[in-house]
């Protein structure tokens, strides 16, 4: 019995002390740091695989009592949110044998909760609200654009991005929406990394469908639209916090909807047979212009990608195709 206790023991204790070096190193080291940022929930999900939540729970507070000799408490919350939690939720979805796209779903709900309970934290301890946060970041952010300036000199165009970059007001208003984007980013980045990582430690996962077999449900769809005349008829039903929940959803809405047109750009572009780089490379140019500098194209882009998640144009729900 001792032994069997003890075995759980010295193997989370390992995983948190090597999910403490991934950490520092993604914290300290530029380049290599890069790469132990993408694995640091690595750690902490083989500990629930093995042996359970609750050890992978206590691995990871192991973890972050660890960091709190080298960093300060608010770094180490928002560090145990990206890598711990997560790791927990990732490990759990494994163990729970849920499919992939579900496991993305969870985790990334995992991670936004624990994102909620990182601000709620940092108002409790610092008395800093989110209004707070944004125009810190704010302001480290124009000065880091200010130093940028004097060595590269001005431009234009990157001075007119600027000025909506630095919009308080927007950032403020887009804040829930990009936490949530956030989320399913850094969920669908997890489960890419651990796929190709659990299979050298033993374990084996399903990959996703291929992105150019991407359909969101229909829903999506239909709560984009509501949630557009929310935002558009606040003149005549006059609840402010109706037409801003319905901002938020939009933009998020928008968001997968961008992501599904893309998707239905790469499947007929490899049903021509370009070559991947050069899809790759388109994919990553609308992207970028959808990010940085939204225009009627891009929205173009989230009309169509709507229109999909209704109309079915590739008929992946009836699978009549054959996956690329």
């Amino acid at each position: 019995m001792k032994e069997t206790a003890a075995r759980p023991l010295v193997e989370s204790a390992l995983m948190a002390a090597i999910g403490a070096v991934l950490i520092l190193l993604s914290f300290y080291v530029p380049v290599i740091g890069m790469v132990a940022g993408l694995v640091c929930p690595v750690p902490f999900a083989l500990v629930v695989m093995r042996h359970g939540v609750r050890w992978g729970l206590l691995s990871s507070v192991v973890t972050a009592l660890s960091l709190l000799l080298f960093l300060d408490i608010l770094t180490v919350v928002a560090l145990w949110v990206v890598s711990g939690l997560t790791g927990v939720a990732f490990g759990y979805a494994i163990i729970s044998e849920f499919t992939p796209s579900r496991t993305v779903l969870f985790t990334a709900v995992a991670f936004l909760l624990g994102i909620v309970a990182a601000f709620l934290s940092l108002y409790f301890i610092s008395g800093i609200t989110p209004a707070k946060f944004v125009e810190q970041m704010m302001d480290a952010f124009a000065k880091s654009l200010e130093i940028s300036e004097k060595l590269l000199g001005s431009n234009p165009q990157m001075e007119e991005l600027t000025k909506v970059m630095l919009s308080k007001e927007l950032a403020l208003q887009v804040l829930p929406s990009a936490i949530l984007m956030a989320s399913v980013f850094q969920a669908y980045l997890n489960f890419e990394v651990m796929r190709r990582v659990l299979p050298r430690l033993g374990h084996s996962l399903e990959p996703l469908p291929p992105f150019s077999r991407w359909i969101f449900p229909d829903y999506v769809a239909f709560a984009a639209i509501l949630s557009f005349i929310a935002a558009v008829t606040v003149d005549y039903h006059r609840i402010l916090l109706l037409s801003q929940a319905g901002q938020q959803v939009f933009v998020l809405a928008s968001f997968f909807g961008m992501l599904e047109a893309v998707s239905v750009m790469v499947f007929y572009l490899m049903r021509f047979g370009l070559p991947r780089f050069f899809i790759g490379f388109i994919c990553l140019f609308v992207v970028t212009q959808y990010i940085l500098l939204p225009s009627g194209l891009t929205q173009l882009f989230v009309i169509f990608g709507m229109m999909d998640m209704l109309m079915d144009f590739r008929h992946l729900r009836f699978e009549l195709f054959e996956e690329l």
